[in-house]
């Protein structure tokens, strides 16, 4: 590697004593060395941050690096898969802190670790001119994060961040966000850190309330199910935003329902990458939705997933949307058919549109897709007798004027035909077979009545059938979008504890004897046992079971959690029934009004905290 082994002072004449103390009998045409020394006429030894990053590193004790020393006065100092390690960064980091040349800093690769790290935070504090910054891959832990975290909130010229490569747990994200919300970044890029579900929930509300972002890549992560929706959530709600990259992450159905909303409601976004994530023919319907909804997108690439070939003409069509300005669709690995390829050039004749697949391949066999049998002969006569008000009897007379309940096959055929149904020919003779079924070459009329209705009510079923499941995907497209709130676990501690402090029957068992004045004390004592103790109540509470709520005045038989007006009002009659065989005298002021009334707020009590 290219360093200086033996480094002397610097002087004041600007010779090159600074550089190693190579044997000059020694031939390095063909020596590592070549590769890594550059011209030494192009360091400038009397530049003042080269002589500080030299002394750093006398001072640090560790090889100076010749092409660092030629960078230091050009606006770009990249040094990428050098091995700089932690020390090799704090040197540079001193002689970049005042200096006002060097504007993009890459450091790729280069294991500084979070040592490294935050000797470039602090650099950053001070310096206001490097406005790019490439970390990644350099094996960034928990304090790198937070003190990258830090100096984002308070550094105001980085425009671009890359921390890729650099896995992220949730804790680090958490601290990294509170510092990306109140940054000026454009770019940010995060690929490959290992970032979970719970974390890419953080990270879309922090993207969400950012409004200076506009690059953003998440590629190589574990974004899924509700990482997935916080993300595109975000990147709705962020209106700078023109390129998103979340590229092999599985995002799946959950995904692509979170992709519709967001190319819905989206009018920023220029640039979407969805490839390798697991989007099969399933997901394509809510993404084609969105593409037909939006009116920004300009490329799309959606390569490596499962699309087959109906997959592909429903995103075909809706990129063939007037509203639409989609140039670009990116299909890598997805195999196409010459009806794709036509339906392409057709779309290419009226405006610009580019399209990239994974190659021609011709078959009516598509894996994975269950194709839809034809409607039966009969279902199709039912549907259109339906559809035209026609009954049963009515089509018959068609058939036969004479008023018969039998007729020919042939005639049978020629009134279907007279009518417009819209069955071919040999659908015509099909059902014709299935009609004379037992009547030797006749059809009867009453056996096609009873299969017409047959038939119509297996069509209503089906239907209700359709429906239902129709709801249930747009309850479970609904629960999808539902986030749940980022809460701290103090904070779930201390609802746990409110909700136990709730429930707890004590305050009950205090109010018992102050409220029923007039019932009998025995009853009281002994019904009393049939209460849950106090830690029996906690104990449900924390487990999730319901809280079940006793009779007051038979406490063997429990109530429901939300007793029903009539179960009170049976429950007053019962208590009214008690309070007159009390054994309070006959002039005491607890009247059966005033007994009504406290055995009716004690119920309330009983069922609010049942609720």
């Amino acid at each position: 590697m290219a360093c200086l082994r033996s480094i002397s002072p610097l002087s004041d004449t600007s010779d090159n004593s600074i550089v190693e103390n190579i044997d000059d009998d020694k031939d390095l045409s063909n020596s590592d060395w070549l590769g890594y020394i550059h011209d030494k006429s192009s360091i400038n030894f009397n530049d003042p941050y080269v002589k500080i990053y030299v002394q750093s590193c006398e001072e640090l004790q560790v090889a100076a690096m010749t092409p660092i020393l030629s960078m230091l006065s050009t606006a770009e100092v990249k040094i990428r898969h050098r091995g700089i390690l932690p020390l090799g960064a704090a040197a540079l980091a001193k002689a970049l802190k005042d200096n006002p040349n060097v504007e993009v800093l890459d450091l790729e690769d280069n294991s500084i670790k979070e040592e490294g790290a935050n000797h470039i935070t602090e650099m950053l504090l001070e310096n206001d001119t490097i406005t790019y910054l490439n970390i990644s891959q350099n094996f960034i832990t928990a304090s790198g994060f937070a003190a990258l975290g830090q100096m984002l909130g308070m550094n105001m010229t980085l425009r671009h961040l890359d921390l890729s490569g650099n896995k992220m747990e949730i804790f680090d994200v958490k601290t990294l966000c509170e510092g990306i919300q109140e940054s000026s970044l454009l770019t940010l890029c995060m690929n490959g850190c290992q970032i979970v579900e719970e974390a890419a929930h953080v990270l879309g509300k922090a993207i969400e309330q950012h409004r200076r972002l506009q690059h953003l890549e998440l590629s190589f992560n574990c974004i899924r199910k509700k990482g997935a929706v916080a993300i595109c959530k975000g990147a709705k709600e962020c209106h700078t935003l023109k390129h998103l990259d979340v590229s092999w992450n599985g995002f799946g159905f959950e995904g692509s329902i979170a992709v519709c909303d967001m190319l819905k409601g989206d009018v920023h976004l220029e640039f979407l990458n969805l490839a390798g994530n697991r989007i099969d023919w399933t997901c394509v319907p809510p993404i084609a939705k969105g593409i037909c909804l939006n009116s920004c997108l300009k490329k799309l690439l959606i390569g490596q997933n499962p699309l087959t070939k109906d997959g592909v003409m429903g995103l075909l069509k809706a990129a063939g949307v007037k509203t639409n300005r989609l140039e670009h669709l990116g299909l890598e690995a997805v195999p196409v058919n010459t009806d794709i390829i036509n339906s392409v050039k057709r779309m290419q004749k009226t405006r610009t549109f580019t399209f990239t697949h994974g190659g021609l391949f011709n078959s009516d066999d598509m894996i994975g897709v269950k194709r839809k049998s034809k409607e039966d002969p009969l279902s199709i006569l039912t549907r259109y007798l339906g559809g035209r008000g026609i009954r049963v009897m009515d089509l018959f007379r068609t058939f036969n004027k004479d008023s018969e309940q039998r007729i020919s096959r042939a005639s049978f055929i020629h009134g279907l035909r007279k009518v417009h149904v819209p069955l071919e020919e040999w659908e015509m003779h099909q059902l014709a077979d299935k009609m004379e079924e037992g009547h030797k070459g006749r059809i009867n009329f009453r056996y096609l009545n009873v299969c017409v209705r047959l038939q119509a009510r297996k069509i209503r079923l089906i239907e209700m059938a359709e429906s239902a499941k129709k709801k249930q995907r747009t309850k479970r497209n609904k629960s999808i979008m539902a986030l749940p709130p980022i809460t701290e676990p103090n904070q779930q501690a201390e609802s746990i504890s409110l909700l136990t402090s709730q429930v707890s029957l004590d305050s009950i068992m205090a109010c018992d004897k102050s409220s029923l004045v007039g019932c009998n004390p025995q009853n009281v004592q002994q019904d009393t046992k049939h209460l849950p103790s106090p830690s029996q109540s906690m104990s449900m509470a924390q487990k999730g079971k319901q809280k079940t709520v006793y009779n007051l005045v038979d406490m063997t038989k429990p109530l429901a959690n939300k007793p029903c007006d009539t179960q009170r009002a049976a429950n007053r009659k019962k208590q009214d029934k008690r309070c007159k065989t009390a054994s309070a005298p006959m002039g005491s002021s607890l009247t059966r009004t005033t007994r009504r009334n406290e055995s009716t707020s004690y119920m309330e009590l009983l069922s609010d905290l049942s609720i």
